[in-house]
């Protein structure tokens, strides 16, 4: 294995990657997660979003297959300036907005599903992209080494936190599988000097960048780390230059895909203030390197965590240290065994206890880490481990200084940096089998039982919170429904106002046909809109984060100078309080 020749021995061959030792047994697998991710689907999910951002993208795909990028916004006579749009759209002309105009081939692709069967027809491209994320982490794993193949299958399709996106239409699982198949192609067209593969790589990358902004970044790293490695770095060994050309039309492809998409949002759109901007994904006001980090890599929990259990961060921190006194030394296996067994009870009690969110990515996944840790010098030999390490590296470090500070937001297990799981799991994986092809076969089943049992618990946690959070806010837009329509007359619509922070007023996104509804988290904007609502409209519906004798005090005097007031016993709907307003004694 002789690092400076230009067709270097890269552990498997893509055709014995494709056509190898184990093949039928890894599509039988592929086959048979394809069966377990269908017959989750109606467990887990249903009609209604489960995050706020997929109302932009249903909205936009919806009106792309009735024929227009453009939809009516509610009750433009009380918001005229679309301050308080429910969707917060990033286009607005006159009583029309355009929900989502990032990206706008995303919601292109989802267009199919939409015409399809609705959000279902969505869920189930998202599910697919999930299998093909999956089978295209086997395929890598396989390029490594034929016996990987199967266990990265099973990892990212059902042991990964792309398991909780699978059943959303946010689109990571989407972007994970073509990032794979970018990864795949590029590493065959180096591997065996068949460059037709990037007939399939690029148009893959390219699509990377026009659907995940993160895409801009993975792909940018790929094509950069190629490079690098292809001059001799750091080896400095003589330039190979098949490959140089390769990482500079991987790393153009990013580059032209960007600018593509910025053309054709433009076009769509006709403005010039909605694109994809690298620093705004983000290095902006809302940038934080060291937040977004511990928010989106490390955090146990969600939010302040109040009510955070010790169970997620006692199973990350055990296989740990387990894997860094295994890297010191296999030869005392007692307290890393012990470690690994706390880890697996810890898991247990994560997966049984009340589902909560989980946003750190080292968390969420907690065999990723250790695993890494697992690496051998040996393995570095590996033009796909090293290409593997180095982009990743960068990648992350590029995403961590450029994502949000809050990371992001209401997520499972650093949704920005999931699209690098189908590369990264391999090597991962690498890690661990170095170590059990240390142990005799008992102790080589015990770790593998505990690892299998707490890659189960973590994915049955995300799935449980999933459908707890599709329960709570399928509950919540009910009965915020069925309050507004009751409160429907002929001379006007119902007119729902909601008051929260938490983006709320996206899940009525399929709603907006039945009733107006508007967003104002400040209270006086809030207050405001029912002031003018009060004109035109004989009663009101808020959604509101204040309890009666809080929104009592906080609105009351305002509402009396209406002569309004609260009309029905207000009621807790799960994530907020609701008010029905009108004249006082109606």
């Amino acid at each position: 294995m002789t690092a400076g020749r230009s067709r270097r021995q890269d552990g498997t061959s893509w055709r014995d990657c494709i056509k190898g030792p184990g093949l039928a047994t890894f599509w039988v697998h592929a086959a048979l997660l394809a069966v377990v991710l269908l017959l989750v689907w109606p467990i887990v999910s249903g009609p209604t979003i489960v995050h706020p951002d997929e109302a932009v993208y249903g909205a936009q795909a919806r009106n792309i297959a009735h024929g227009s990028w453009f939809s009516s916004r509610p009750a433009p006579d009380l918001d005229p300036d679309a301050v308080h749009e429910p969707l917060f759209s990033e286009i607005a002309h006159g009583d029309q907005v355009i929900p989502y105009a990032r990206h706008i081939t995303y919601p292109l692709l989802l267009v199919p599903g939409w015409i399809l069967a609705g959000r279902a027809g969505m869920i189930l491209i998202s599910i697919i992209a999930l299998w093909g994320a999956a089978v295209m982490s086997g395929l890598i794993a396989r390029m490594i080494s034929t016996q990987l193949g199967t266990w990265s299958l099973w990892s990212i399709g059902f042991g990964s936190p792309l398991v909780f996106y699978g059943y959303t239409t946010i689109g990571h699982t989407i972007g994970a599988a073509l990032f794979g198949v970018t990864f795949c192609g590029v590493s065959s067209a180096i591997r065996d000097s068949r460059y037709r593969h990037l007939l399939y790589a690029l148009p893959a990358a390219v699509l990377t960048v026009m659907i995940r902004s993160e895409g801009l970044v993975v792909i940018g790293s790929l094509g950069a780390t190629i490079c690098v490695l292809a001059c001799g770095i750091p080896s400095l060994r003589r330039f190979r230059w098949p490959e140089i050309l390769i990482g500079l039309a991987v790393g153009s492809t990013a580059i032209l895909a960007y600018m593509l998409d910025n053309r054709l949002v433009r076009i769509v759109t006709g403005e010039v203030n909605i694109r994809v901007d690298p620093t705004k994904l983000v290095l902006g006001k809302d940038a934080g390197p060291m937040s977004a980090a511990w928010s989106s890599l490390f955090r146990p929990w969600h939010g302040t965590g109040i009510d955070a259990v010790p169970w997620p961060l006692l199973t990350s921190v055990s296989l740990l240290i387990a894997a860094i006194a295994w890297r010191l030394s296999s030869r005392r296996p007692l307290l890393p065994l012990s470690l690994l067994a706390m880890g697996l009870v810890s898991g247990v009690s994560q997966a049984l206890g009340a589902p909560r969110l989980i946003t750190g990515l080292f968390v969420a996944l907690p065999t990723l880490l250790p695993g890494l840790l697992l690496i051998s010098r040996i393995d570095y030999r590996s033009p796909v481990v090293k290409r593997v390490i180095i982009s990743s590296a960068l990648s992350f470090t590029l995403l961590i200084v450029s994502i949000y500070e809050s990371g992001g937001a209401s997520e499972w297990g650093g949704r920005f940096f999931q699209i690098l799981l189908p590369i990264v799991v391999p090597v991962s994986l690498l890690g661990w089998s170095n170590l059990l092809s240390k142990f005799e076969k008992p102790i080589r089943r015990y770790v593998i039982v505990c690892l299998l049992t707490i890659s189960l618990a973590m994915s049955v946690s995300a799935l449980r919170i999933n459908h707890a959070m599709y329960v709570n806010y399928k509950g919540f837009r009910s009965a915020v429904l069925a309050a507004a329509l009751k409160t429907s007359d002929s001379a006007s619509r119902p007119l729902v106002l909601v008051g929260t922070q938490d983006g709320s007023s996206r899940y009525f996104w399929d709603d907006l046909n039945q009733v107006d509804v508007l967003t104002a988290a400040a209270p006086p904007n809030l207050l405001y809109l029912i002031q003018q609502a009060s004109k035109s409209r004989g009663r009101v519906v808020v959604v509101s984060p204040y309890s009666p004798e809080l929104f009592d005090s906080g609105f009351g005097p305002g509402l009396k100078e209406l002569g309004w007031s609260v009309i029905q016993t207000p009621s807790n709907v799960g994530i907020a309080y609701l008010y029905v307003l009108g004249p006082s004694g109606s």
